[in-house]
């Protein structure tokens, strides 16, 4: 996961008074109330992180589609060599692999995103706070 996507989650939680310590029970010792525009504040850096992240994963299915056909190029040029055709193959494949590794950081960064601003849409501000010190806790540790 990037670390900006953990610095929003980060930010928010320190922004409503649950930068160090998340108390479990009651609301109580809360050191102040959540308000609509601290629910605002994280929906709009999650926006922001799903556009930029839409626009990387394209460009990573480019990159894969582009790996596939260069490779596949390079092994019919040089269909009479058969070194070198297992050598593009490796090395193909371990192109492929690396972008396809990344496309599933990047997929599971995006669910997180998507889930959470599916659910913070229509959640009061204090019940999306207990759900985002769920989500930073289980995503991030700490």
């Amino acid at each position: 996961m990037r670390k900006s996507l953990k610095n929003a989650f980060k930010a928010y939680l320190r922004r409503i008074g649950f930068s160090d310590f998340i108390p479990l029970g009651d609301d109580d010792e809360q050191k102040r109330s959540v308000t609509k525009e601290d629910s605002r504040f994280l929906l709009d850096k999650l926006v922001g992180f799903q556009k930029v992240n839409d626009i990387i994963i394209i460009v990573f299915i480019i990159m894969l589609c582009a790996s596939f056909g260069i490779g596949l190029f390079f092994v019919f040029h040089f269909l009479d060599n058969s070194t070198l055709i297992s050598a593009i193959f490796g090395g193909n494949f371990l192109v492929i692999l690396a972008i396809i590794m990344k496309l599933r950081q990047l997929w599971m960064e995006k669910f997180i995103i998507d889930y959470v601003l599916h659910v913070l849409k229509d959640m009061q501000p204090k019940e999306a706070a207990k759900f985002i010190v769920d989500i930073y806790s289980t995503f991030f540790g700490n």
